[in-house]
C-alpha cells in the first residue's frame, strides 16, 4: 500500500488501525502537499503530526533558499501552512541558478601585480543546476571585492570591459521568468542580458535614455526582451523604473511574463502594465549586454533566476531577506517584519 493508502484506512477504522509516532511521521514526510492536506482533514492526532511534518519541511525548503522564517508561521493553521510549503516548493522547483559572491563560491586568479585584487573566473551555482558562469579570458574576469557590502559580503566588480556568460542553457526558457540581482551600477550600462550577439535580447539595464531625461549621465532603470544585436527595443516593448544608476546597491526584481511583466526595485513596483517583448532565454550574459557594447561600471553580489512568475508574497519574503543579509532597506520589508527576521536569525 501507499502511505495515502494506509492513512485512509486509518481515518476510516479509527481505533482498528494504531500507527507508531515515528512510522507515521515517516509516511508523512513522503507524501505530497495535496496527500498532507487529506491527511490533515482525517482526524485531530493526524492533523498535529501533519503540522509537524509540514513545519518541518517549510524550515527545510526556506533554510534552502535563504529565506529566514517569520515567527508569526507558527500561528498558521495547518491548511495555511500546508499552502505556503507548496508556494515555496514551486519557487524551489523553479530555481534555475543562483550565483552569491562568497567565497567558497568563486574561483579566483591571481592578479601578477602586487596587491592587486584576485580576478574570478569561475562563478558557480549553487542552486545545483551546474549553470555557473565563466570568463573567457583574463582580461575579462571581474575583480573579487571580500568586503564589498561590509565585513563576510562579497561582491564581483566590473569595471567597464568585464563580463561571465553561462553555457547556453540546454533549451531557451520560455516566459514566465523572474530574475533577482543585488547590485549596484553607474552610468549607461547592462547588468546583465541573453548570451550572445544572435540572441533575442533579455536585458536589464540602466540604459536607452529618453531625450527629456535630464541625467543622461545616470540612466533609469530599463528591462526589455525584445530586439537583437545593436538595434535599440521597440519602446513599446520598454519597461522603465525610476531608480538612476548613481553607485547605489539595490534588490532588482525583474519579472518577465509578457503583459504582465513588472519590475521591482527594493520592493517597490516602478514599472508594469504592459509587454516587454516575448523573448526567451538562451543563457546569460553577466556585466555586459548580448552585443558587446555596453558593460557594467558597478558591482554585484547575487543572481537568482527562476523559470515563473513568483508570487507576490514569496517575491517579498526573499527581497527581505536579500535587503537584510547585505544590509539594505527594501520598502517591502517593514521595520516590524525586519525586526522579526534579526530576532529570528539570532
Amino acid at each position: 500500500r501507499t502511505g495515502m493508502e494506509v492513512l485512509s484506512t486509518g481515518g476510516k477504522q479509527g481505533d482498528a488501525l494504531y500507527l507508531d509516532g515515528l512510522v507515521l511521521s515517516t509516511i508523512l514526510h513522503n507524501l505530497s502537499v495535496r496527500d498532507l492536506q487529506r491527511t490533515a482533514s482525517v482526524s485531530t492526532s493526524f492533523c498535529s503530526i501533519a503540522i509537524e511534518v509540514v513545519s518541518e519541511s517549510l524550515l527545510a525548503v526556506l533554510k534552502s533558499l535563504s529565506v529566514l522564517p517569520l515567527p508569526q508561521r507558527k500561528c498558521l493553521r495547518a491548511i495555511s501552512r500546508i499552502s505556503e510549503l507548496d508556494r515555496w516548493n514551486y519557487v524551489a522547483l523553479h530555481t534555475v541558478l543562483w550565483f552569491r559572491a562568497a567565497p567558497s563560491a568563486v574561483k579566483l586568479e591571481p592578479e601578477q601585480v602586487k596587491h592587486a585584487p584576485c580576478r574570478v573566473s569561475r562563478w558557480e551555482d549553487i542552486s545545483g543546476n551546474n549553470n555557473h558562469a565563466t570568463a573567457r579570458s583574463f582580461d575579462r574576469m571581474p575583480d573579487f571585492a571580500p568586503a564589498a557590502l561590509g565585513e563576510g559580503h562579497s561582491a564581483l566588480e566590473f569595471t567597464g570591459d568585464r563580463f561571465l556568460v553561462t553555457h547556453p542553457f540546454k533549451t531557451p526558457l520560455q516566459q514566465p521568468l523572474t530574475l533577482m540581482i543585488v547590485a549596484k551600477a553607474r552610468g549607461d550600462v547592462t547588468i546583465c542580458d541573453s548570451l550572445t550577439p544572435r540572441s533575442s535580447r533579455f536585458e536589464l539595464c540602466h540604459g536607452y535614455p529618453t531625450a527629456a531625461s535630464a541625467q543622461l549621465g545616470a540612466p533609469e532603470v530599463c528591462m526589455t526582451a525584445h530586439g537583437c544585436n545593436s538595434k535599440p527595443p521597440d519602446p513599446a516593448h520598454l519597461l522603465r523604473g525610476r531608480t538612476r544608476s548613481n553607485n547605489k546597491w539595490h534588490v532588482y526584481t525583474a519579472i518577465y511574463n509578457g503583459h504582465a511583466s513588472e519590475l521591482w526595485i527594493d520592493g517597490v513596483r516602478e514599472a508594469a502594465g504592459k509587454s516587454v517583448g516575448s523573448a526567451t532565454l538562451d543563457g546569460l550574459r553577466i556585466g555586459c549586454d548580448h552585443s558587446s557594447t555596453f558593460y557594467l561600471k558597478g558591482a554585484i553580489a547575487e543572481v537568482r533566476l527562476f523559470s515563473c512568475h513568483m508570487s507576490a508574497s514569496c517575491r517579498e519574503e526573499l527581497e527581505a531577506a536579500l535587503a537584510l543579509r547585505y544590509g539594505l532597506d527594501p520598502a517591502s520589508a517593514t521595520p516590524s517584519s525586519i525586526r522579526q527576521r534579526r530576532a529570528a536569525s539570532s
